[in-house]
């Protein structure tokens, strides 16, 4: 019997996850809905009148042109419905899946844990074969089965893992959508926006690249499956067979632990980059700021000595000129 462990999981997991990505989104849209609808329209009106009244010197097109783009943002940004459709939908499930499909191929879905039950099942397969060959007398193929069920079950597991925090990431910071996106307003807060940005870009190159990995994982372990597990007829052949198969999925575990990094890297504002970078800068700047500190303070006690020794020898030659005019 295929066992369904993520599938079922997944499935529990997503409901109460696009609720919540659902709920926030038209909450914080109702939000700023009002203030961001009433500045606009003062901007708008001011600024016209302005360029009218000659007081600033700006080509009329121009000026309608970055009406309507401000416009367009404040309609993204405060309509739940056009929200959902052009971002929650687009970042959350389109590119995901239509760039998987392409890479791993249409079976291979961010909606469903089937992959991961399939990867599981394949090398519980290969496994129990294995351990059927075992008996009092040769408990080897037995340690063999039990070695590739731990690295079948830590693939399985880190991977499935790794794609519940991409899930998570991109609920979060969808569901702060609508501040970010009214960000983009002004060229004050504008970098907020565009780190916004990135972050849906990182979780998006991140659940790709997870369902490529699965891809992946699921072609080799099929094809040593078929080569070693189900034609395997000596101890020569387990023992090739578990040591190739483990070996894969040992290599996938490790690869998944550095998806978080590769995905920020290449989408240029990953979190975990960002936080070793600014911890760095910190350091630095600490450490810069620290030294800088105490060379002033230094400089500044030495200055001041001077300044004292040079007033303590005025005071002096002036006491001794006045005792040898008394003199």
């Amino acid at each position: 019997m295929a066992i369904q462990i993520f599938d079922e999981f997944l499935r529990e997991f997503e409901q109460p996850l696009t609720r919540f990505v659902s709920d926030s989104v038209t909450n914080l849209t109702s939000a700023v809905s009002g203030p961001l609808r009433v500045g606009l329209m003062l901007y708008i009106v001011l600024y016209g009148i302005a360029i009218i009244r000659g007081g600033v010197r700006e080509p009329v097109m121009d000026f309608a042109w970055r009406s309507v783009r401000l416009v367009a943002i404040v309609m993204l940004a405060t309509n739940a419905g056009t929200f959902q459709q052009h971002v929650t939908d687009l970042f959350n499930d389109t590119l995901p899946r239509e760039i998987g499909n392409a890479i791993a191929g249409s079976g291979l879905s961010m909606k469903s844990g089937q992959p991961f039950d399939q990867l599981l099942n394949k090398g519980i397969e290969v496994a129990t074969k294995i351990y059927e060959q075992a008996g009092l007398t040769n408990i080897a193929p037995a340690l063999v089965a039990a070695i590739l069920m731990v690295f079948t079950a830590a693939a399985g597991f880190l991977q499935f893992a790794i794609m519940l925090y991409a899930k998570v990431g991109m609920a979060l910071v969808i569901a702060l959508g609508p501040i970010f996106v009214a960000l983009a307003l002004f060229e004050a807060t504008r970098p907020f926006a565009e780190a916004w940005t990135r972050q849906l870009a990182n979780f998006v190159v991140l659940q790709i690249l997870v369902i490529a990995l699965v891809g992946l994982m699921l072609t080799t372990v099929v094809q040593f499956v078929d080569k070693y597990g189900a034609n395997a007829a000596t101890g020569g052949q387990l023992i090739v067979g578990a040591v190739a198969i483990s070996a894969i999925l040992g290599l996938a575990a490790y690869v998944a632990l550095q998806l978080p990094e590769i995905a920020g890297a290449l989408a240029g504002g990953g979190a975990s980059l960002a936080g070793r970078a600014m911890s760095r800068s910190l350091t630095a700047a600490a450490l810069t700021g620290g030294t800088a500190a105490a060379a002033g303070a230094y400089a500044g006690s030495r200055a001041a000595a001077r300044q004292s020794a040079a007033a303590i020898r005025t005071a002096r030659s002036g006491g001794s000129i006045e005792r040898s005019r008394a003199g």
